[in-house]
């Protein structure tokens, strides 16, 4: 609070306000010294003429010296800056004018006033100050000071007048440009915000119906050329959201929206997640993934296990890419902390392939900057990775750099805080969850809205291992019908649809459940709108889960048996 009264940060546009404090808390504190030295200098003198004056004239700069507190705490700053002012003039005037004139010189500091009066107040206030200065030394003269002293402070007075208004006129416009520009600058955002989301939702919806036709189709009779073809179509569609995922992170991490959250985790077990994650396309490149363990990392730490995992399937991406034979290994130990107390948890990628030379890896971190043109031609990929993978580090309060050979290699490693659980239970040795489909426990009623009529058909054919009771409605007011005719366990709830969208049928149907009454019934978003904001405002609106589309078959299953038991 105290900086904030009297040296603000200049983290706002209001570039004038910010000045007006700090002026203000300046000249308080200065009045404050010195009269408090002076106070206290004089009360023997003083406290001859009454203990009050010795008292008042010691009290009196100290309680200036808090006005900026004050002014802070009521937001009343002009307020107490003309205070302070009048008490400046009078008290000028009043020592001007004391024992007969003797210290007359005291006006000549009169001019003072309407400058202060000008910033901290305003133009209009200094003009009726210099005024007000300009009146007092006219009837002043002939008494007090003669014709050839009071014709250059009126003089001064005005030219000083007439300079600040320049210069008010020159900051006012300064900062009119710079407001005009932070106007623009947030309406650009909030239109690129608008912008991601859209695109974020008419391109999950088709790719939905892709992918989610492709899971589906897998499991029906196809001879490998078949089963070849459709494993393409799903990669292809897979790269696209990824690519998707990416643009919207990287919005997220400019606009400071994105949200590292932490929990327990065990750092081996997301490794050896990643590492059954890309097994598949090393077997295919022939290139060997291997993991390698340090001392002591077999253990369960405090930190935002899906980041970390998003960096590293990054760099083992980048590292299969660009890695045409030899091997890529994984691996995790834990050290003394570059610039902090305590230990990390070191994470590297090292590969055997192109590598890079030193201009290269050094711009390598940059949005949109790749290596060698022509083989990134030949692998694909955006530029994007590296760049997201470094604010998401630095996010976590960690570091990441690159040790590289052309043509001999790369090894990545990122760093993180190590914050061990508090809860230390045995590890086994973990893997990645196979890709058998999840199956409920019983057959369950479930009641889906969806006005997509290709997402429907993917709905039914994902739903299928299920073998549920299943009825699909094309809006809110629909699906608020049917939860009215018959129960459901659970209801799977798009948002954009045409008559009501999802978040209006779920604030409709949990009133009624409050006032029929009747049980809650669970309601789980699927829908594209995947932005961190948007499932907030869902969560809130009483959804009690969200899917993100194109829906990955595993998940969506996960989340019905988690919600509808």
């Amino acid at each position: 609070m105290l900086k904030s009264a009297y040296w603000p940060e200049t983290d706002t546009f209001d570039f004038m306000l910010v000045s007006q404090r700090r002026v203000f808390g300046v000249l308080c504190i200065t009045i404050g010294l010195l009269g408090a030295i002076s106070g206290t200098i004089s009360a023997p003198v003083n406290y001859a003429h009454g203990p009050q004056f010795a008292i008042g004239g010691v009290l009196v700069p100290v309680l200036i010296g808090f006005a900026p507190l004050f002014a802070y705490k009521f937001q009343r700053l002009k307020t107490f800056a003309l205070g302070l002012i009048i008490v400046l003039y009078a008290h000028l005037l009043n020592t001007a004018l004391g024992g007969g004139g003797a210290h007359i010189e005291a006006s000549y500091y009169l001019p003072a006033v309407p400058i202060l009066a000008t910033i901290l107040v305003g133009l209009r206030s200094g003009i009726v100050a210099a005024l007000l200065v300009i009146a007092t030394y006219l009837l002043l003269q002939p008494a007090y000071l003669s014709f050839w002293t009071t014709l250059p402070l009126i003089i001064l007075t005005a030219g000083l007048m007439i300079t600040l208004g320049v210069f008010q006129r020159e900051i006012n416009q300064v900062t009119g440009f710079l407001t005009a520009a932070r106007e623009r600058a947030e309406a650009g955002n909030k239109a690129k915000s608008a912008f991601l989301a859209n695109m974020s939702h008419e391109i999950r919806t088709p790719m939905n119906g892709v992918l989610g036709l492709c899971q589906a189709l897998s499991r029906t009779p196809l001879n490998d050329e078949q089963r070849s073809l459709l494993k393409i179509i799903d990669q292809s569609g897979e790269a696209l959201t990824t690519l998707l995922n990416d643009i919207l992170d990287l919005s997220k991490i400019e606009t400071d929206k994105l949200v590292i959250t932490t929990a327990p985790y065990q750092p081996v077990e997301v490794i050896e997640a990643v590492k059954s994650l890309y097994a598949h396309n090393a077997a295919e490149k022939g290139i060997e993934l291997h993991c390698a363990y340090g001392n002591d990392v077999n253990i369960e730490v405090i930190g935002d296990a899906i980041r970390i995992r998003q960096v590293l399937c990054n760099l083992v991406s980048n590292a299969l890419k660009f890695t045409r034979t030899g091997a890529v290994t994984i691996s995790l130990h834990n050290c003394p902390a570059r610039s902090t107390t305590g230990e990390e948890l070191v994470f590297t990628v090292e590969d055997t392939g192109v590598g890079m030379d030193a201009i290269q890896a050094k711009e390598m971190f940059k949005p949109f900057v790749q290596g060698d043109d022509s083989l990134t031609r030949a692998v694909g990929g955006t530029g994007l990775g590296l760049a997201i993978s470094r604010e998401l580090v630095s996010l976590m309060s960690g570091w990441i750099d690159v040790d590289t050979t052309l043509g001999k290699g790369s090894r990545f490693s990122f760093a993180v805080p190590l914050v061990l659980s508090a809860h230390q239970a045995p590890i086994q040795n973990a893997r990645i969850a196979n890709d058998t489909p999840i199956t409920a426990p019983r057959a369950l009623n479930i009641l889906a809205a969806e006005d997509n009529q290709i997402n429907q058909l993917a709905l039914k054919q994902l739903l299928k291992p299920l073998k549920s009771n299943l009825k699909i409605v094309s809006d809110g007011r629909q699906a608020i019908e049917a939860w009215r005719e018959s129960a459901y366990d659970i209801i799977l709830m798009d948002i954009q649809m045409p008559e009501m969208d999802g978040v209006e049928a779920t604030t409709q149907i949990r009133a009624l459940e409050e006032n029929l009454p009747r049980p809650r019934t669970p309601i789980l978003a699927l829908t594209a709108n995947a932005m961190s904001h948007q499932v907030d405002e869902y969560l809130a609106a009483g959804l009690d889960g969200h899917v993100a589309k194109p829906i990955d078959e595993n998940a969506l299953v996960e989340a019905i048996h988690r919600l509808a038991g």
